[in-house]
C-alpha cells in the first residue's frame, strides 16, 4: 500500500469530500452520497480476488466503483472488465429480478493516460453500431488521469493529489481534508495508523489467498473434502465449489488431450492411406 493510496483511503472515508469528488467526475451537482467504503475487498475463492479503493452509493441507487492505478501495466480495460464482473455478483441477491441490478459507474484514476490522446478525463459508453444509439445496460466507465492538465476543473482536482507542495482551496471539502492530512500533526498520525491497518489487512489477504491455493492443490491431488475441511479455514461450501471447478478443469484438460490424440491418429492414418 503506497502513500497515494493511503491518502486517498483516509481522505474519502468522510462523505463530504467523497461526494465532492463524485460530483466533479460525473458532472452531476445534485448527486447525494449516502454510503461509502474505502479499500473494499471482493474475495473470490475460485478465481482472482480484487480490492477497490472506494465504493459509493448515491441517493438514487447508483453505485460507483473507484480504483487508483499508479503504474501503467497496459491492462486497464481488461482490469476494469474483470473487477466489474466481480462487483456485479454482489449487487443482486438470489431470486431477485435482473431489473433490480443497479447502475454501476466505474472510475479509473491513474497517473498515466490510458487512451493517450491528451485529455484528463474520458467517458465510455456502449453504442449500437448500426444506429449510433446508446446501449444502456446500466454500466459506464470513466477514465481520469493526472498527467494531462488542460486547465479544466477535473485537471485541477487531479493536481490536488499529485502536487506534494501546493494545496489549493478551490475544492471546499477535498482541499481541507487533504491539507489537514498533509500538514497537521494529527493528519500524520491518522495517515500512519491507516497505513499500518491497511498493511495488516493486506497481509491477511495474502494469507487467505495462499490458503485458497493450498486447498486447490490438495483437491487436484485427490484429497477428500472432509480431510481438507479439518485443516483449512475455508468453509465446507467453499471447498465443495472449488472441487466442482477443479473437476471441470480436469475434464476440459482430458477432453483436449483426447482430441489432440485422435487428431494425431487420424493424421497418421491418412498419411499411410496416401502412400498406399
Amino acid at each position: 500500500m503506497n502513500k497515494d493510496n493511503t491518502l486517498f483511503a483516509v481522505a474519502f472515508e468522510d462523505k463530504a469530500p467523497c461526494q465532492e469528488l463524485i460530483r466533479i467526475v460525473t458532472g452531476d451537482e445534485s448527486l447525494v452520497v449516502i454510503d461509502n467504503k474505502t479499500q473494499y475487498t471482493i474475495r473470490n475463492v475460485e478465481n482472482h480476488s480484487v480490492t477497490l479503493d472506494l465504493i459509493v452509493k448515491d441517493s438514487r441507487g447508483k453505485k460507483y466503483a473507484i480504483e487508483l492505478q499508479k503504474k501503467d501495466e497496459r491492462n486497464a480495460e481488461k482490469r476494469i472488465r474483470y473487477n466489474n464482473s466481480l462487483y456485479d455478483t454482489l449487487l443482486l441477491d438470489k431470486g431477485v429480478d435482473y431489473c433490480e441490478l443497479p447502475t454501476v459507474i466505474s472510475i479509473f484514476v491513474s497517473k498515466f493516460d490510458v487512451h493517450k490522446t491528451g485529455l484528463p478525463i474520458y467517458h465510455i459508453k456502449m453504442t449500437i453500431e448500426e444506429t449510433g444509439q446508446t446501449y444502456d445496460e446500466g454500466r459506464q466507465i470513466i477514465f481520469v488521469n493526472s498527467c494531462n492538465d488542460n486547465g479544466s476543473k477535473i485537471a485541477r482536482l487531479m493536481n490536488e493529489f499529485s502536487n506534494k507542495e501546493r494545496i489549493s482551496s478551490e475544492f471546499t471539502h477535498i482541499s481541507e481534508r487533504v491539507r489537514s492530512l498533509k500538514e497537521e500533526l494529527g493528519g500524520e498520525v491518522i495517515m500512519r495508523e491507516k497505513m499500518e491497518a491497511l498493511a495488516k489487512e493486506y497481509a491477511e489477504y495474502v494469507v487467505a489467498e495462499n490458503d485458497i491455493d493450498y486447498v486447490r492443490k490438495m483437491l487436484k491431488k485427490g484429497y477428500p473434502i472432509a480431510e481438507i475441511a479439518e485443516i483449512s479455514p475455508l468453509s465446507l461450501e467453499e471447498i465443495e465449489k472449488m472441487k466442482a471447478k477443479v473437476e471441470k478443469e480436469n475434464r476440459t484438460k482430458k477432453s483436449r488431450y483426447l482430441k489432440k490424440s485422435l487428431e494425431k491418429v487420424f493424421a497418421r492414418y491418412f498419411r499411410k492411406s496416401k502412400k498406399s
